[in-house]
């Protein structure tokens, strides 16, 4: 997977790794919502924010970043 959101999925695999034991898989996707994955990191400029700001939903279905 060659994406410019890979590196921020590594860490945060290895973050949750290391803290829980869960061992998440990392798979490219093509933005639409899949009730399959728990944790979605995409690449979404956003005005108002940042070069490096970002969003964060936290939900009972999971989590975006």
């Amino acid at each position: 997977m060659a994406s410019p959101v890979l590196p921020a999925a590594l860490r945060l695999q290895a973050a949750l790794r290391a803290s829980s034991g869960v061992d998440l898989a990392i798979v490219a996707g093509d933005g639409r919502p899949d009730p399959a994955r728990w944790a979605v990191i995409e690449l979404a400029p956003a005005a108002g924010l940042p070069a490096e700001g970002y969003r964060l939903h936290v939900t009972p279905a999971g989590l975006r970043l």
